[in-house]
């Protein structure tokens, strides 16, 4: 099973950063990333979660414990907060969600296309 210094490269070569590019990003210094990487730190629960957020994942498949990994997931940071929001609802919310947006951008939303993929 992959531990989080394993999973936090994954994400990062998957994004196509440098351990400075993806620090950048974070607020924080290219050595800690560095240490993360090579296991010889971790980070605190707020870092974890703002890494977990920039890569649009959960805890558990940055912690190596539960691999869920989505090579179409986005960095677009408006699209992973709506994924982010739709996650938290109930089944009644995400319906409710969608009809809002659809209703809001009918024009975008064709019957050409129906996404049968269940969450």
């Amino acid at each position: 099973m992959p531990e989080f210094k394993d999973m936090l490269k994954y994400f990062r070569m998957r994004e196509g950063l440098s351990q400075s590019e993806l620090a950048k990003k974070l607020g924080v210094s290219a050595s800690r990333i560095s240490m993360y990487e090579a296991g010889n730190r971790e980070p605190d629960f707020e870092t974890e979660e703002k890494i977990a957020d920039f890569f649009n994942t959960d805890l558990n498949t940055l912690r190596g414990r539960d691999i869920e990994v989505h090579a179409t997931r986005t960095t677009d940071p408006d699209i992973r907060r709506i994924e982010r929001a739709r996650n938290n609802m109930d089944q009644k919310n995400r319906d409710k969600m969608m009809k809002i947006l659809e209703a809001s951008f009918e024009d975008y939303f064709g019957d050409d296309y129906i996404d049968n993929d269940n969450d």
